[in-house]
């Protein structure tokens, strides 16, 4: 006896569903992750640069041989850099956030 083309639909129809949810799960794991990765990004990572900058800035105000100045004015053209690197991680965590709306957190609240 064939199964009806009824069964056959309701079949494919869970089989799919199945897959849509495991696709959501995965993707919901992976926005934690992303979510956590900002936070440390934004927070743990860039509170420290911000922190270097302000003691370089302090120390650049500092009557300090030319040796000692030249070593202030590296640390902070590489603090700078590196500020720049953890604002465009920042920029592009926020773009992805807000150009999908399974990663927008206004859109899920």
């Amino acid at each position: 006896m064939l199964p009806s083309p009824h069964t056959n639909r309701f079949t494919m129809n869970s089989s799919i569903e199945q897959i849509l949810q495991q696709q959501n799960l995965e993707l919901e794991k992976k926005n934690k992750a992303l979510d956590e990765y900002a936070f440390i990004n934004s927070h743990h990572l860039r509170a420290p640069v911000a922190r270097i900058l302000g003691l370089v800035e302090l120390c650049s105000h500092m009557e300090l041989p030319p040796e000692a100045q030249e070593i202030i004015s590296r640390m902070k053209s590489e603090s700078e850099n590196l500020d720049a690197v953890v604002r465009n991680i920042s920029k592009v965590i926020q773009d992805a956030e807000s150009n999908q709306p399974g990663l927008n957190k206004e859109q899920n609240t």
